[in-house]
């Protein structure tokens, strides 16, 4: 960013956004993959969970831009606004899919469902997650302009309150399977 302010427009400006957007894509990639490389906790055990945290990823990046974009102008203001009118809906998608897709994995797998969705952690899954960190978000950003800043950092912090949650009742609600009554199918 500091280019941007002081270097518009020279190679270095360049090169180091594009080499902060692959670092930035590795790291999300890179915690879903170990998280999905877990065999024993099948619940982790996804291909889509690298994808989940790809786009948990983008959308608090996309609630970060919308922040410092409504400082800098309307014009990229708009573009990111409307890619986050995209990617909101994905990351709902998304997370609703690895419940379902974990439904059917095993019967572990779906006791952590059913923790998530109506056991011990459905306290912070449904008002942290899906409320505060994904529909008030997306509310927010369709009735926000550039010109509403305190609202555009509220919605980020929202977003990034229920990312948070998310990765939390991920990592909690993974069990491993009984030796007794599952054997990991």
């Amino acid at each position: 960013m500091a280019l941007t302010i002081w270097a518009p427009g020279t190679g270095a400006e360049t090169f180091f956004k594009i080499f902060a957007g692959i670092m930035a894509l590795g790291v999300a990639t890179y915690s879903g993959f170990v998280i999905s490389y877990v065999s024993c906790i099948k619940f982790w055990h996804s291909a889509i969970m690298p994808v989940l945290f790809i786009v948990a990823g983008v959308t608090c990046g996309t609630g970060i831009l919308m922040v410092i974009y409504s400082i800098m102008g309307p014009m990229q203001f708009s573009t990111i606004r409307s890619f986050s009118l995209y990617i909101l809906p994905a990351n709902i998608i998304i997370v609703a899919l690895h419940l379902w897709i974990s439904t059917y994995n095993s019967s572990t797998a779906k006791n952590s469902v059913k923790t998530i969705v109506n056991g011990s952690l459905a306290w912070i899954f449904w008002p942290v997650v899906v409320i505060i960190g994904s529909i008030v978000p997306m509310a927010i950003v369709l009735v926000s302009d550039a010109s509403s800043q305190s609202l555009l950092i509220i919605n980020a912090l929202f977003i990034l309150v229920g990312n948070l949650a998310l990765r939390y009742t991920i990592l909690k609600a993974g069990m491993y399977p009984s030796l007794l009554t599952d054997n990991g199918l």
